[in-house]
């Protein structure tokens, strides 16, 4: 599990 797409994810789900 990459460690960054889950950060991204984490980011982009707060910027909705």
């Amino acid at each position: 599990m990459p460690s960054g797409s889950q950060a991204q994810a984490e980011v982009q789900r707060l910027r909705v």
